[in-house]
């Protein structure tokens, strides 16, 4: 697993929650339209870290939630914050998580970046998934984040980023769709794939300062972390140092928000996997078991 703790991570986990939700409304509905509406919907939130994903798309009787994290801290500001009657918060590590019974929809928003194996983890997540159910990843790919006119110091950040020690996987979305359609068996009935562009165009100061936070509020506390673990980081590399992290952001950050001939966008890539209705004899009994 990567450094990150997404306890540390609060305000900005809730922000981002809240300017992707449109996004994850809309894979929601594509879900929905092919599954059974007639009784309440299993659905496992894997990496819920506080829960705002959980709550803000899935607190409805429409849907029974378990959502899980390995972070306690994070499960407790949950089930503190983002209580529902629906909604079920547990601590947990989903390479070793098993349930009796599989769930119609496994949820994965900004998750499989930080896990070390992401196919191996897709395929025990394609065991816990129901027949006629859906695997649903969203993530963001630092490739497709793209500022121009170019900023060299805070694309030398965006780069940074992804090298430092216990990094977690930058450029996953671009991999989605290989891992899900090479991976998982048996093979999905589907896979759908959705772009979803983000960008800081037509936004007023307060939208542009919450999107600049969610794109790139943790690369600080990523290079605060890789330094705290390995001290001599930047007798390695002079740029591997807070100062220089932050005055990269700095300057990235007066472009966004203030200069009229600068567009900076970035890509959502979502991904879903629908599982067929009829699964080979055996399979049933396999639900959240390594093989």
């Amino acid at each position: 697993m990567s450094y990150y703790d997404p306890a540390h991570d609060v305000d900005r986990l809730k922000i981002q929650a809240a300017i992707h939700q449109d996004i994850d409304d809309r894979a929601l509905k594509r879900v929905l339209s092919r599954c059974n509406a007639n009784h309440p919907l299993r659905v496992l939130d894997v990496g819920c870290g506080i829960g705002a994903v959980a709550a803000t798309r899935f607190n409805s009787p429409r849907f029974s939630v378990v959502a899980i994290d390995t972070s306690a801290s994070a499960i407790n500001t949950a089930r503190a914050v983002h209580s529902a009657a629906n909604i079920e918060y547990r601590v947990a590590d989903v390479h070793d998580f098993l349930s009796s019974t599989p769930f119609d929809i496994v949820w994965c928003a900004q998750f499989l970046q930080h896990v070390p194996e992401p196919q191996k983890t897709l395929e025990h997540l394609w065991r816990l998934t129901a027949p006629g159910g859906a695997i649903v990843c969203r993530n963001s790919d630092d490739g497709l984040d793209v500022t121009y006119p170019p900023v060299p110091e805070f694309q030398d950040v965006i780069d940074l980023t992804g090298q430092l020690p216990g990094a977690s996987d930058r450029r996953i979305g671009r991999k989605l769709y290989n891992y899900l359609s090479s991976s998982l068996t048996p093979k999905p009935a589907s896979i759908d794939i959705s772009l979803e562009t983000v960008s800081n165009l037509g936004k007023s100061p307060s939208q542009l300062e919450a999107l600049f936070a969610v794109r790139h509020g943790f690369r600080l506390n990523a290079v605060r972390a890789a330094t705290r673990t390995d001290p001599t980081l930047s007798a390695t590399d002079h740029r591997l140092t807070e100062a220089y992290f932050l005055r990269g952001l700095e300057v990235g950050k007066s472009k966004f928000m203030d200069d009229p001939f600068t567009i900076s966008f970035t890509v959502q890539v979502v991904a879903t996997a629908f599982k067929t209705t009829t699964l080979p004899t055996g399979e049933g009994d396999q639900v959240g078991t390594h093989r």
